[in-house]
């Protein structure tokens, strides 16, 4: 049975390290929007409505202690962090308030992590012998554990004879009373070790408001989208792609990011009246609002000529798709015509939206000296030799 009083949870982000395998001081290197990881790290936190912050300093202890308190965490310093993260985690566990019910476990070097995935963590109601809680993605574990406080003091008192597996062989023992809270965050998996994964983190760090790929099946499996429907949205986002990246070749700004994420989410509410508003506000509900107006406007939109942004792109995409085969616009929309004979409303809609296909097609032809056909011939030919 779940708690119903709000437990007092806090984190402990683990700074102490000497980022030797970096080669820079990772939490002072600039990661988002000209913030530090640090500073990203507890912005996270205190965004997700944590209010009790932290940070465990080692090397480099007055700079990052100074930048901590800038930002509203505070202090627990490590002397003996030349010891390993171990010695970090006892003395984050350690300054823990003695009202203190769960701890957010942090290496500052997972610093992507996002508020709506930390507040899922903050927030959940677990059993009352629930010990840790770890976040998922597609399945696999990640960073960062909620850790009950009933093992602070077996945490503790372990530092001297932990072992080699550390933290995480005192856990393993726990099992029987670990719970999972699957999650939409890729991030969650994503560590900053060396200048590669730094680079890796700071171009994914553009797109924080965008879901990847791979969040974007995570979010497809929660929201228990139908296959068939998955196996449309996959083809409408292969569609999309080679018009954004033609589109782009011929100097159009475009962000295929954010082509891909909603030609793959489209749908997700789809069989619901009014999908496409019904699905924007899903997709905005779960932190994802930089896609959402696409979403929206996927069924019907203006467009009257000129240059087509990422909505237009997945618009046409769309109506280029029946069910998950390549098809002509005029194809796709004949059925309809057919079907709304008697209905002047339905029948202008759907002429409306043909419409607006067509003049999206043409500028695309215009832009980049191809059509749409000749474009999407490599897909269609795809399809044939899978057929």
């Amino acid at each position: 049975m779940g708690h119903t009083a709000r437990q007092r949870v806090s984190a402990v982000i683990l700074a102490a390290g000497y980022s030797s395998r970096m080669g820079s001081f990772k939490p002072l290197l600039p990661l988002v929007e000209g913030n530090t990881v640090i500073a990203t790290v507890i912005n996270n936190l205190k965004a997700a409505g944590c209010d009790d912050v932290c940070v465990v300093t080692g090397h480099n202890s007055e700079l990052l202690e100074a930048a901590c308190h800038r930002f509203g965490a505070r202090i627990a310093h490590n002397p003996d962090f030349d010891r390993g993260m171990y010695s970090s985690i006892v003395a984050g566990l350690s300054a823990q308030a003695p009202d203190t019910d769960a701890c957010l476990l942090l290496p500052v070097d997972i610093p992507l992590v996002r508020p709506a995935t930390l507040r899922q963590l903050l927030q959940y109601h677990s059993a009352a012998d629930t010990r840790v809680v770890y976040p998922t993605f597609l399945g696999r574990r990640g960073h960062p554990p909620r850790i009950h406080r009933t093992l602070f003091n077996e945490i503790i008192d372990s530092e001297h004879h932990a072992g080699e597996d550390g933290l995480r062989g005192i856990l393993v023992r726990h099992e029987d009373f670990a719970d999972e809270i699957p999650v939409l965050d890729q991030h969650i998996l994503l560590d900053m070790d060396t200048q590669e994964d730094y680079q890796r983190l700071r171009k994914l760090a553009e797109h924080l408001d965008i879901p990847s790929e791979d969040e974007c099946e995570a979010i497809l499996q929660d929201f228990n989208v139908a296959d068939w429907i998955q196996r449309h949205s996959h083809k409408v986002a292969e569609v999309a792609d080679c018009l954004a990246q033609a589109l782009i070749r011929a100097g159009v700004r475009l962000n295929p990011e954010r082509v891909l994420a909603a030609a793959l989410l489209h749908d997700i509410m789809r069989g619901q009246p009014r999908h496409a508003v019904v699905g924007a506000a899903a997709v905005k509900a779960i932190g994802f609002a930089d896609i959402a107006p696409m979403v929206a406007c996927h069924m019907d939109m203006c467009f009257t000529g000129g240059t087509p942004d990422e909505s237009a792109v997945v618009f046409l995409a769309d109506k280029l798709v029946d069910e998950d085969k390549i098809v002509t616009l005029q194809a796709r929309f004949q059925p309809a015509f057919g079907r709304f004979v008697g209905q002047p409303e339905a029948l202008q809609g759907a002429l409306r939206r043909y419409g607006t296909a067509r003049t999206i097609a043409e500028s695309v032809n215009r832009i980049t000296g191809e059509s749409v056909p000749d474009l999407l011939a490599p897909l269609i030919e795809q399809e044939a030799h899978q057929a």
